[in-house]
């Protein structure tokens, strides 16, 4: 049964009951129950031609057209969406195509909802990335303030605490730490952790970090690790690995002992017969090794490019100097107590003071021309008895 109104519009197999009255319908406007139930024509929410339905009053064809299936808009007043559920369900907005099928769930946004619970927003098949876009910075802020924590600039710097960051990344805080006593600080004083957490305990796990200088032709990479000594204790060493443009090996090493080995893997050179490298003990021992390739390679190159004290090497005990070795001009000098007492020169050797030799029994100097004994002076074992001859 069809039922008509005024202005000839009509509605079929409808009942309604306490009709008012409504007239003048603009196209597309939908009617509204309002005030006691009376019927009413809602200019703020209306269907246009292509069937995109507007809330608030305004032409959803004016809005972008790949959202304009639903636009809500007021230019007068706040505009929003709320989507609640009960305590137990979730909040979902669902995202998808039939490119995997008539209703397959391709993206969605979703809270489930609960104090601890996250918002998540995720793609669930296919390749897709979740990508975000912005005009300038992206800034993520805490609720509370808002105080902002990271700041992702236009051009990719990432600033941590820093809302200026000028490199790719810059990590900034202003708190004030524990005074650092000596000791690795606790988690919660300082301003970078890297952390590897392996699923076993093995020798020589690491945590590592690269860098890398590469313009075009040339590959250089170095890294610094820290690495587990043993699996069965705490020892952790550190690394520095160098690229040397044919490895890129080991070059430094410091120990969970405090041992520092250059060039050295071993922690034990002065038991080696090849190869080089330093270690200088934590108890203060210096051990060096070098496989010399010639008699002009030395061992210990000392090099004094001001030689302005004398001395090249000074020995002390419990910090008073008692002697050293330097130049005097080209010439090797021994100092005692800051005195001079002997020269080794190009004529040979000059002495300030005394020339002592006793070894318990017979002493003796020897005399030799291009490694001929040609002299000799002795003081023997008895008595008084001391001689100088002359060797053929």
């Amino acid at each position: 049964q069809d039922l008509d109104v005024d202005g000839h519009t009509n509605l079929d197999n409808v009942s309604i009951a306490g009709v008012t009255s409504v007239s003048s319908l603009t196209s597309g406007r939908v009617v509204t129950a309002g005030t006691s139930g009376k019927l009413q024509d809602s200019s703020d929410l209306t269907f246009d031609s292509n069937s995109r339905l507007s809330i608030g009053g305004e032409n959803a064809g004016h809005f972008y057209s790949g959202a304009d299936n639903l636009v809500v808009a007021d230019f007068t007043a706040d505009t929003g969406i709320s989507i609640f559920g009960g305590s137990s369900n979730k909040s979902y907005i669902a995202m998808g195509s039939s490119t995997f099928g008539t209703g397959a769930l391709e993206a969605f946004i979703e809270k489930t909802h609960g104090n601890n619970n996250p918002l998540t927003i995720a793609t669930q098949i296919g390749n897709s990335n979740i990508q975000f876009k912005s005009a300038n910075d992206f800034v993520f802020s805490s609720y509370a303030g808002p105080a902002e924590r990271v700041r992702i600039t236009s051009v990719g710097d990432v600033g941590v605490g820093n809302n200026s960051p000028d490199c790719k990344l810059a990590v900034k805080d202003t708190a004030e730490f524990a005074a650092y006593d000596g000791t690795t600080p606790n988690s919660g004083n300082i301003l970078f952790q890297l952390w590897n957490n392996p699923p076993n305990e093995t020798a020589n796990d690491h945590a590592s970090m690269q860098f890398a200088v590469n313009g075009g032709t040339h590959n250089r990479v170095n890294t610094i690790s820290a690495v587990a000594e043993s699996a069965g204790n705490r020892k952790l060493a550190f690394t520095f690995c160098t690229d040397d443009a044919s490895t890129r090996t080991e070059k430094l090493r410091i120990t969970g002992d405090g041992d520092v080995l250059i060039a050295d893997t071993t922690n034990s050179i002065y038991n080696d017969t090849s190869g080089g490298g330093i270690n200088l003990k934590a108890n203060g021992q210096i051990v060096t090794k070098k496989e010399a390739t010639s008699t002009a390679d030395p061992l210990v190159w000392l090099n004094d490019t001001g030689q302005t004290t004398n001395e090249t090497i000074v020995l002390a005990q419990d910090g008073t100097k008692k002697a050293s070795v330097g130049l005097v001009g080209n010439n090797l000098a021994f100092f005692v107590n800051g005195a001079e007492k002997l020269q080794v020169n190009s004529n040979g050797i000059d002495a300030s003071g005394d020339i002592d030799l006793d070894n318990g029994g017979s002493a003796g100097i020897n005399f030799r021309r291009n490694g001929t004994l040609k002299a000799d002076i002795e003081i023997g074992s008895a008595t008084d008895e001391f001689a100088i001859r002359a060797r053929g």
